[in-house]
């Protein structure tokens, strides 16, 4: 619920007198956040490779010192799990973590106001009386956060070059099911 009013009403020989005026009350909603997060990550795919002529790679990594860590995700709470620097992320680091935020919205607010001139010389000279406040009731907000890190694991599909092909000689070494019902 909500009401604002103004009243206007002239007074000779000192001028208009003006009244503002509000009240709002009412009930807050119900809210409810939800995170998680899941690591090992390597959403680039970076090859084994790539990461160790980065890892010795001097001007890369003095450039990367100067750039500030992000969160990969932020849950209820604020809760920060995971933070990497550009460009990629650690990805021999496995992190879970997951977040609840639930506001039950029994919260009751009363806030109002006042807003009126006092007169205290002809002319219109006088001083305004500003008057406000507000009360809010209620219950403060659930909040679970979790995290948990193990390290150091790999990334699923992390191989290098040479274990890609030797995996790739593999497969096709090995008959498929397909081919053995041709042969019988």
């Amino acid at each position: 619920m909500y009401t604002h009013k103004n009243c206007l009403l002239h007074f000779t020989g000192w001028g208009v007198w003006d009244y503002k005026g509000g009240v709002r009350a009412g009930a807050a909603n119900t809210r409810v956040g939800f995170g998680a997060l899941g690591a090992p990550t390597n959403i680039f795919g970076i090859s084994p490779e790539t990461i160790e002529t980065l890892a010795s790679d001097e001007l890369f990594n003095k450039a990367r010192e100067k750039i500030p860590s992000i969160p990969v995700a932020v849950l209820p709470g604020n809760y920060v799990p995971v933070r990497c620097k550009p460009p990629f992320c650690n990805p021999f680091v496995h992190n879970t973590a997951f977040g609840v935020d639930v506001e039950p919205g029994d919260d009751v607010l009363f806030d109002g106001g006042l807003d009126f001139p006092l007169p205290l010389a002809p002319s219109g000279v006088g001083v305004r009386i500003p008057v406000s406040g507000g009360v809010s009731v209620g219950t403060d907000p659930l909040l679970i956060t979790y995290g948990h890190g193990m390290g150091p694991v790999e990334p699923p599909n992390f191989k290098s070059a040479a274990e890609r092909k030797e995996d790739k000689e593999e497969r096709r070494l090995i008959p498929s099911k397909k081919n053995l019902v041709n042969r019988q």
